[in-house]
């Protein structure tokens, strides 16, 4: 892959939402994607990226909340943007208090 390509991690553990995302972006972006905290972080550990967009309801154990700071603490100027299907303004405002850069509404 070019090395002057953006690189950015998506963490989800939506499959279709994974695939579907990763496909419109490749043509543009290098793209890794990742299912959990675990495969996040070690690829953010091996890789390094550009920016996040980060999935706040994982469905198991850690959420995306919590990678997020994770995140922040390690590499603060990190952009990461948060998507959801949980489109309340308490989530968005709880994303971006966090450090997100922004918050999407999966739907």
């Amino acid at each position: 892959m070019d090395s002057e390509r953006v690189r950015i991690l998506i963490v989800d553990d939506d499959e279709t939402f994974l695939g579907d995302l990763a496909r419109l972006m490749t043509d543009r972006y290098e793209i890794v994607v990742a299912h959990d905290a675990k495969e996040a972080f070690s690829a953010h550990e091996q890789l390094g990226f550009d920016a996040v967009l980060l999935d706040i309801d994982l469905g198991r154990g850690v959420d995306g909340f919590e990678i997020l700071e994770t995140f922040q603490g390690s590499e603060p100027n990190l952009p990461i943007i948060m998507v959801t299907r949980d489109s309340s303004a308490a989530s968005a405002t709880a994303a971006l208090k966090k450090g997100a850069v922004d918050y999407i509404d999966k739907r």
